[in-house]
């Protein structure tokens, strides 16, 4: 392939095997990634085995693939050594709470792209496991934030515990008073945290005193964010455009 073509394989996949390298040997696992022309960018849980082997050597091999056929099959491998978002990486951003070692790495991505995005205050809620809301103030502080339990961690519960309520699709119903059971669920499930990230969004502003742009990412920001009065832009590759702002400000250190 030549840098075009490169460029244009990379854009359009999505996942890779990443290799690295533990206490044991080789670990291969899959990613999410995003290609920029010049990075490969992930995203890692702490607690995921390739994160603590990064954290032990940071040297990495990702190959990406594609193809079924054997005349259609192609695939870039790339090598590196990886940056880590954590303790003592430049952020450019001073970090408020009482114990910034506290904050993940997720959190203060979105906190750095949501500021480079809004040029001024910024709350950006992140649909996850957890609902992270996470303030920046005007001056480009990371002020801190609210964590709310995950819109699918609530269902399940609602799932698990209610005996004669089924598991049902996470979607919009058609409308707020369900016909049925499952318009009902769907209802209660999705207006319902709609009026959680309003709720949470009105109060945060209340207690600043100074007005932000509401930016929403994640897996399910697409569902709630269309539904919300107070969020006013999507962006659902959000942490790892903060992730290419982080390895800028990382790789002339």
């Amino acid at each position: 392939m030549n840098a075009d073509e490169l460029d244009g394989f990379l854009g359009e996949e999505r996942t890779c095997r990443l290799a690295t390298f533990g206490a044991g040997g080789p670990h291969v696992s899959p990613v999410w990634f995003v290609w920029d022309s010049a990075a490969l960018w992930i995203y890692s849980l702490t607690r995921s085995q390739r994160w603590t082997d990064i954290a032990r050597d940071p040297r990495v091999a990702a190959v990406i693939d594609a193809g079924h056929e054997y005349a259609e099959l192609r695939g870039v491998e790339i090598e590196g050594e990886a940056i880590v978002v954590g303790p003592g990486i430049r952020t450019g951003m001073a970090i408020l709470i009482e114990n910034p070692r506290e904050v993940g790495a997720d959190r203060i991505a979105d906190a750095v792209a949501g500021y480079d995005r809004a040029k001024g205050g910024v709350i950006v809620v992140d649909f996850g496991t957890s609902t992270n809301f996470d303030v920046v103030t005007p001056r480009g502080e990371y002020l801190g934030g609210v964590l709310a339990p995950g819109l699918q961690i609530s269902a399940d519960a609602l799932f698990t515990r209610a005996a004669k309520l089924s598991r049902v699709e996470i979607a919009k119903p058609p409308r707020v008073v369900g016909r049925n059971t499952v318009h009902a669920m769907q209802s209660g499930i999705v207006y319902g945290y709609v009026g959680l990230v309003d709720g949470l969004v009105d109060r945060i502003l209340g207690e600043l005193g100074y007005a932000c742009t509401v930016i929403a990412t994640g897996g399910l920001a697409s569902l709630i964010a269309p539904l919300s009065r107070t969020i006013a832009l999507i962006d659902d590759e959000l942490t790892l455009v903060g992730l290419r702002i982080l390895y800028d400000r990382n790789r002339v250190a």
